[in-house]
């Protein structure tokens, strides 16, 4: 499949292999006794069902045929109406083969398998086969599926059930669909990130599909977690990835007659956006999944128990395709809005855009710039939390090698987004109770980044010292004065009226889109530096203090430190991306 207009061209490769290999199949075989010991009454037997499989614990991407449990579900005939007279649960550990008894009447029946339910009561309340066709299994989120690890697997036959007579063996197969993806940029085209899109939260157990609705019966469809490559290189290709989810019948589309018009989907259609950019622009491309070949345009049907491979390869920006939006990427100014789509401009409320923050620099750290955010900083609308702690432990230094010791330190240490992904990985699921303030940071909510930003986190002193200085007007030609904490013995940095200047400075860009305390207010009734606005960063002075700016209430401007452990109701935090 290709994407081409004439000076760019984008060719996607999309090719579906239906039907899993027969390899990883699962086979049950069931039969009716003749021994005595089997028959419970004259009209009952005991149906043993076996199965074989090499039962090892791996992911779920390298081993889709993990069997932890099976319920097996026998009914008195193939209506709607017909009653369970039979049933089973059985989990197992080690190798197999697996078996499974279940006590049922004899005669013409239904016999239902299904795997990996993880629970006996499951099927609880179902007492016909019309109970059964209405049970569907629900996710909790679009990621939900693909972190499991085994899938729910089904089969079904009907067979009569008398003694001495084998029925035939039947397959278990897998409710969920396998998606493949390879995407290989051109030279000069960096793949930030990729997200896939309307994801259905359910599937009947069941291939039954006259019911209504025949598929999805939660009627909800959801957005899997955004993926950023962390460090983005131009030209090279991103590694393969794989996304499990349930069917999504959604039909087809007649005006669907080549790529380019795959964009005619029909609603809720699965589809996978990637993100890209070149030095001179950046593009969110939309890949419509679904069909059985690469030429089956119409089609945007992805059906259970396929496993699909999609090859993209992504040669031009596609400015020209309407599956792709593109945008040309003017150079930022201090002082533009950034939006939502990743793009920035002059206005305040631009059409069909979200603002979400004020750019600050347009440049950044070496370290960030490694990371391919080349364009600059943008800091957050609104606060991300007040009266919290940097950190309720105080006695170590957490960055040993950006201490803030000197002025010219707290103007030049540049290190938030490493601080912040280095107090993650080191606090784990405690980030919020042992280092509020970047906890805080880092889950600002009320504004969503777009893929292939760093996120948001919390600014260093330096990236403040730019906030100030370039948003809030105060010159870098005038020496602050220097002066030394006598109970702490650190320095901190002071503009004698700062505050008035400098809050009045943000305060013209913010005052545009928010008001009240998301901006930048230092009149108070009181002269104690605590009851003036102020901001936590994440550098260190010590292991018991840490950086923040300060907009006194005397009108003096601070970049100095407080204890870690203050929580005083005018602290803040707010969030910064870089781009």
């Amino acid at each position: 499949m290709n994407f081409r207009d004439k000076k760019y061209k984008r060719h996607l490769l999309c090719k579906a292999l239906s039907l899993l290999v027969a390899g990883i199949l699962i086979l049950l075989q069931l039969s009716c006794t003749s021994d005595v010991t089997s028959m419970i009454k004259d009209d009952t037997a005991i149906i043993h069902v076996t199965f074989g499989i090499d039962k090892t614990t791996r992911a779920l991407s390298t081993n889709e045929s993990a069997v932890n449990d099976i319920t097996v579900l026998v009914f008195n005939g193939n209506s709607s109406s017909s009653d369970l007279i039979g049933s089973n649960y059985k989990s197992f550990t080690g190798a197999g083969p697996y078996s499974v008894d279940v006590t049922a009447r004899t005669g013409n029946s239904t016999i239902y398998a299904i795997a990996n339910t993880g629970s006996n009561s499951y099927f609880k309340g179902v007492a016909t086969i019309g109970d059964f066709k209405k049970k569907f299994d629900l996710l909790s989120s679009g990621d939900d599926l693909t972190s499991k690890s085994a899938v729910l697997m089904f089969g079904q036959t009907t067979c009569t059930i008398t003694a001495g007579v084998t029925i035939p063996e039947f397959k278990l197969t897998r409710l969920c669909t396998k998606l493949t993806f390879n995407i290989t940029p051109s030279n000069g085209i960096t793949v930030t990130g990729y997200k896939l899109r309307s994801v259905p939260t359910s599937s009947y157990i069941n291939d039954d599909q006259s019911q209504t609705p025949s598929y999805n019966p939660a009627n909800n469809w959801v957005d899997c977690t955004a993926v950023s490559i962390g460090i983005p290189v131009a030209g090279a290709a991103v590694p393969a990835f794989t996304y499990y989810i349930y069917e999504n019948l959604v039909g087809t589309s007649s005006t669907s007659v080549d790529e380019k018009s795959r964009m005619n989907a029909p609603s809720h259609a699965t589809y996978l956006e990637v993100y890209a950019s070149t030095s001179v622009s950046h593009s969110t491309y939309r890949i419509y999944l679904g069909g059985m070949n690469t030429t089956d345009y119409t089609n945007f049907n992805i059906q259970r128990n396929n496993s699909y491979v999609y090859n993209v390869n992504i040669t031009g920006p596609g400015q020209n395709d309407a599956r792709v939006t593109y945008v040309v990427d003017q150079a930022p100014v201090v002082g533009n809005y950034y939006y939502s789509d990743g793009s920035w401009g002059s206005s305040a409320t631009p059409t069909g855009k979200t603002v979400i923050g004020v750019i600050f620099s347009i440049t950044t750290s070496s370290k960030d710039q490694s990371h391919g955010w080349t364009h600059g900083y943008a800091m957050a609308l609104t606060n991300a939390a007040s009266a919290v702690t940097w950190s309720p432990n105080t006695s170590a230094l957490e960055f040993p090698s950006s201490q803030v010791t000197s002025l010219i330190g707290y103007e030049t240490e540049m290190d938030g987004y490493t601080h912040c992904q280095t107090i993650k990985t080191k606090a784990g699921s405690n980030l919020s109770s042992n280092y509020p303030a970047i906890y805080y940071a880092m889950n600002y909510s009320t504004y969503t980044v777009p893929s292939g930003t760093s996120g948001w986190y919390l600014p260093s002193s330096g990236q403040w010292y730019q906030i100030i200085t370039n948003l809030g007007g105060i010159s870098t030609g005038t020496t602050p004065t220097s002066t030394t904490d006598s109970g702490s013995g650190l320095a901190y940095w002071y503009y004698s009226g700062g505050a008035s200047t400098a809050s009045s400075g943000i305060n013209s860009y913010l005052s545009k889109v928010v008001s009240g305390s998301n901006l930048i207010d230092w009149t108070y009734s009181s002269s104690d530096w605590t009851t003036g606005r102020w901001y936590w960063c994440s550098s260190e002075g010590s292991g018991s203090y840490a950086c923040n700016v300060a907009f006194n209430n005397d009108g003096g401007l601070y970049l100095g430190f407080a204890a870690k452990t203050y929580t005083y109701s005018n602290g803040r935090v707010r969030s910064v991306v870089a781009f």
